[in-house]
């Protein structure tokens, strides 16, 4: 009888220190000393219950739990060539040389205002090394180097808008603006008005230019010298119907600039063919003695 109680005891004792183990691990009591005070250097003050939460948290941290599942963004070069909103367009022509047509558009908080910054770039045909007959002989250099040219538009559907490019090939830069308006009569035809205005600038005008007289005196023919204009203002007007149902437009426009003391006359049509093919007819001052007439087929596209 004494064994069995003795053993019942210790296996009574055993448990009860299993169940005590747990929560004296869980029982994190930190206590930190208080300052100090004169003359009193033995005091002990506990932390609050809040100092030793944060500070067993502090004790017990595991780094591994700053590991994400989601792996890292790797960093990453962007490409212009596919940069949001830039058209690139390149053609080549049968000599050789080919031209390439930059335009992206500049992101403006108005959803009315359109914005594009461009640029126009003229490659010129590499030098040949066997004989073509439709190019220059080898080792034969061109006066035809290449060229490019800087552009930016603002403007507002049917309203108005501003222009300024900066060509680099012909040394000389042009600004202007443009206000348009197209009101419709009807359901078939509609009416559009355009004025326009520009000014362009030769940075580097050539040399003076000596050109024969147009008058004789009894002293003998006088020489003319001329010198180019550096700024030249231009301002042209156009008026326009449009027939929608047949895709035709008849127009009828006047420019003058100020190196130039006549106004020219101009009456057009064009026809609209099969998607982007169109058709322009054009008689450029009727009835003067500088009357010029044209017809042109070509694409037109919104770009």
């Amino acid at each position: 009888m004494r064994t069995d109680a003795l053993c019942g005891g210790a296996v009574v004792a055993l448990v009860w220190s299993l169940a005590t183990v747990p929560a004296l691990a869980q029982d994190v009591r930190v206590t930190a000393p208080a300052p100090s005070m004169p003359g009193d250097e033995s005091q002990v003050k506990p932390l609050t219950p809040e100092e030793g939460e944060l500070l067993g948290r502090a004790l017990l941290f595991d780094p591994a739990t700053l590991k994400s599942s989601k792996p890292a963004r790797g960093l990453r070069a962007r490409d212009m060539l596919q940069a949001p909103g830039l058209d690139i367009k390149s053609d080549d022509n049968p000599d050789g040389s080919s031209s390439v047509a930059l335009k992206r558009p500049v992101i403006i908080n108005a959803p009315d205002i359109d914005s594009n910054v461009g640029a126009d770039v003229n490659l010129a045909a590499p030098a040949p090394s066997v004989y073509q007959p439709n190019r220059p002989l080898p080792n034969m250099t061109t006066s035809n180097r290449g060229s490019a040219a800087a552009w930016a538009s603002v403007g507002m559907n049917n309203l108005a808008s501003v222009d300024a490019r900066l060509d680099q090939g012909n040394d000389q830069g042009k600004i202007g603006g443009t206000f348009k308006r197209s009101v419709p009569v009807g359901q078939d035809l509609s009416i559009s008005v355009e004025d326009s205005y520009s000014m362009i600038e030769n940075f580097n005008p050539a040399a003076p230019i000596t050109t024969a007289p147009t008058t004789t005196t009894l002293a003998g023919p006088a020489p003319v010298t001329t010198t180019p204009t550096p700024r030249v203002f231009d301002n042209s007007r156009a008026l326009k119907f449009n027939v929608l149902p047949t895709g035709t437009t008849f127009g009828a426009g006047w420019s003058s600039a100020s190196n130039d003391p006549v106004t020219h006359n101009t009456l057009s049509a064009d026809q609209k063919l099969y998607g982007p093919l169109h058709v322009t007819t054009s008689v450029t001052d009727p009835g003067q003695t500088t009357e010029n007439k044209t017809i042109t087929a070509g694409f037109k596209l919104n770009w």
